[in-house]
């Protein structure tokens, strides 16, 4: 039998090895690891060990560098963007860096209409730089280059390709855009050599191809043109684009038996193009032949069973081209009941779902989306897409919620950003606004919907004067973006400016659209002058030409509620909630009318109704909570608040109206205490927390405390009935029955609640 030679050693090494395997790995390590991962084409995963190595070290060039390049291949270019500029500032000596940059900001510029500004300084300052270090920078001269191009500077923009030509003879990157500046400068013949010659060194650079095959056509060399595409056939026998750029040719001629037979060379030829009925099938989809398309994606369908959901997408993409919704849901569902795993088809579901406006289909929709944002962790669709939902069911802190968690997921997204800057308005949170606006704005200055949020957010700053100066550049550039139009003259509207708010909103109502936010608009100026009768009275009028129209319906609703119209607000939301069953905000009108009506049970019901419908959505409980609290029934209000507060525990508004309606039924007290501490410590400086904890120490008897937080609040707010009050029942309390005869003589001037009214004339009976 063996012994142990050295037990001691034997020790230490376990020991050691639990040491190593207990330590976490360093930057360094994951950078390595990302490396390898993005060597193998696994970017995700790349990806992945990228941001791990950020977590442990925020000034890792190396990591930004890796995650800007793996998001650049997988086509996350704002992502890409945003880190390989990060990794820049860290590694600013490094040209490959330089140049990975360069090469991204010169393609989004190229391909961006809009031809954003800060990317051409970018690519400018970058070639600029490499240029200084070496005159004969390739990746600088080219960039030169591409930007003299896109400035129309073509003598110049063909001598730096030519220069970077003889440092990397033939490039296609450099020879294409030289092709283009020599045909830009009448150099045609020389351009068409050098075409050519760039085609016989790289038979497969389809760009090349195009250019030249545009400048055939444009100069009505149509048979030169159709040789150079066949051309391109024979040199790429195997490639789809070759044949289909020569079928869209014959297409453009009107040529059909011809545009047919190149076609039919692919479905000839199986083995080089196994999808050929997918490809064909597209391009009949371009064409807007649907029953072709159709037939194609079909055909594929019938040869290749085992890419059942491929072509099942593509049918799915023709029946929603052709507007057909409901055919393309029934397929959609087919494909999800054969494979619950297919999340694609899971996700497009959701989102037709979503589009239909149709409650029982936006519910579907959102709980498909919260288990597709569980099972794809680190994907940022599902939560965008969820954050979509739950805004358009008027719930902003859950799609604000999931639209911070895209943005955790794809830390460059921009649409995130412009949904958070949208829901921050909307939430008048206007600082919120203006930040995920310009975060946007330091990526691309010109990007129209944070260009607008940006302008939003000055505005309900009260930053008038650059406002107006934003919305203008804005309406200018757009002059056909009627949102821009319409946030202006919602400014315009808070500024007290109504004529001119009348005249941008009354050019922006087009009688019988569907889109009716101008005409709520005009209702909300009407409103805020008091006169509501035309705006009421143009809204009758659109219903009679569009009578099953729920925007119109549900406007009326809104302003016949604000006009102390109650039966017409009844009207209104009875149809509402007959037109669509699960209207939760008709039924919380109707509760509300009901109950200025006197008729208590029919509030109740319809409360009810809401909450059942809208079981975790915060708004519809705390209106229900309200709703129930003002016909009396308090304990169910309680109700209602303990389920807020089982959503989110921490919520301060929440924490101090449970606390002030237990203090004001005298109930449980010194939970009341607990939740209106905890609410106050949140927000020590707000008035309402700070009045519900003193009206808690009254009710406690501890009436100094109540005494000494109530004196400041009247002091700093004087018109609020309720702190007078509620300083009178303290001193009252107390024994300074003067003191306390004052304070509610105050309240009583200052116009408190019919509610409150009742309580302080009950008071000051008892001092007499």
């Amino acid at each position: 039998m063996s012994t142990l030679k050295n037990p001691t050693f034997l020790w230490l090494a376990l020991a050691s090895t639990v040491l190593i395997a207990s330590c976490g790995r360093g930057a360094k390590s994951y950078v390595a690891l990302g490396n390898d991962y993005f060597q193998k084409g696994k970017y995700e995963d790349a990806s992945i060990n990228y941001r791990k190595a950020i977590q442990k070290d925020a000034r890792n060039g190396e990591a930004y560098f890796g995650l800007g390049k793996a998001a650049t291949k997988q086509g996350h270019a704002q992502e890409a963007y945003l880190n390989l500029t990060r990794a820049e500032q860290l590694l600013p000596a490094r040209e490959d860096v330089k140049s990975e940059l360069g090469d991204l900001a010169l393609t989004i510029y190229l391909l961006d209409p809009t031809h954003p500004q800060k990317l051409y300084d970018d690519v400018t300052r970058i070639s600029r730089d490499l240029r200084a270090k070496n005159p004969r920078s390739f990746d600088g001269l080219r960039f030169a280059g591409a930007i003299a191009l896109s400035d129309r500077k073509f003598v110049e923009a063909a001598d730096d390709m030519e220069k970077a030509n003889t440092v990397k003879p033939m490039d296609p990157n450099v020879v294409g855009p030289w092709v283009d500046a020599l045909f830009q400068t009448d150099r045609g013949e020389q351009a068409e050599k050098l075409a050519l010659a760039l085609i016989d060194q790289h038979k497969d650079f389809g760009p090349i191809y195009d250019v030249l095959y545009d400048r055939y056509m444009k100069a009505k060399r149509v048979a030169d043109a159709e040789k150079l595409l066949n051309t391109r056939i024979a040199n790429n026998p195997g490639s789809k684009d070759a044949v289909l750029q020569l079928a869209r040719h014959y297409a453009s001629l009107q040529k059909t038996a011809e545009w047919t037979g190149t076609l039919n060379k692919m479905l000839d030829n199986p083995k080089a193009f196994p999808d050929a009925r997918a490809d064909i099938g597209d391009f009949y989809l371009s064409l807007k032949n649907w029953d072709e398309a159709s037939k194609q994606y079909n055909d594929g369908l019938q040869a290749r069973p085992e890419k059942r959901n491929f072509y099942q997408k593509k049918i799915v993409n023709v029946l929603l081209a052709q507007q057909k919704r409901a055919e393309a849901l029934a397929m959609l569902d087919q494909m999800v009941k054969a494979n619950a795993n297919d999340y694609g088809s899971r996700a497009l579901r959701a989102d037709l779902q979503l589009q239909s406006g149709n409650a029982a289909d936006m519910d579907a929709a959102l709980a498909e989306l919260q288990f597709l944002t569980t099972a794809l962790p680190h994907d940022d669709g599902p939560p965008y897409a969820l954050g979509r939902g739950y805004l358009a069911k008027g719930n902003l802190e859950a799609a604000r919620s999931e639209f911070l968690e895209a943005l955790k997921r794809k830390s460059g997204a921009i649409p995130p950003r412009l949904m958070l800057a949208m829901v921050a308005q909307r939430r008048n949170d206007y600082a919120e606004t203006l930040r995920y606006a310009s975060e946007v704005l330091a990526v691309d200055n010109n990007i129209p919907g944070a260009r607008l949020w940006h302008a939003v957010g000055l505005g309900g700053l009260k930053n008038y004067g650059q406002a107006e100066t934003e919305f203008e550049r804005l309406i200018k550039d757009y002059p056909q973006a009627e949102d821009a139009q319409l946030q202006f003259a919602l400014m315009r509207l808070q500024q007290k400016k109504y004529a001119e708010a009348d005249a941008i909103l009354t050019h922006l109502y087009h009688p019988g659209s569907s889109d009716v936010r101008s005409m709520a608009a005009l209702a909300m100026a009407s409103a805020a002058q008091g006169d509501y009768e035309p705006a009421l009275s143009s809204i009758e009028k659109e219903l009679q030409k569009s009578p099953a129209s729920v925007p119109l319906h549900s406007l009326l609703a809104s302003l016949a509620a604000l006009a102390g119209k109650t039966d017409l607000t009844i009207e209104e939301n009875q149809w509402l909630v007959k037109s669509d069953p699960r209207n939760v905000n008709a039924y919380l009108r109707l509760a509300d009318a009901y109950r200025q009506k006197g008729d208590t049970a029919a509030s109740v019901a319809a409360t009810q109704k809401a909450s059942q419908l809208a079981p975790t959505d915060p708004k519809v409980l705390e209106s229900a909570a309200y709703l129930e609290l003002q016909s009396g029934r308090s304990l169910e209000a309680l109700a209602e608040y303990r389920r807020l507060l089982s959503l989110d525990p921490n919520e301060a508004t929440n924490l101090n109206n449970l606390a002030y309606l237990l203090a004001d039924e005298g109930r449980d007290l010194d939970e009341a205490l607990s939740l209106a501490g905890k609410a106050t410590q949140k927000f020590p400086d707000n008035p309402g927390f700070r009045d519900t904890l003193a009206w808690v120490y009254v009710k406690k008897n501890m009436n100094d405390s109540a005494i000494q937080i109530l004196t400041n609040l009247v002091r700093n707010n004087p018109d609020d009935p309720s702190f007078h009050y509620h300083l009178g029942i303290a001193l009252l309390q107390k024994g300074d029955k003067e003191k306390a005869r004052t304070e509610l003589g105050l309240a009583l001037l200052h116009k408190p609640s019919p509610n409150i009214m009742d309580k302080i004339k009950e008071a000051m009976a008892k001092i007499g």
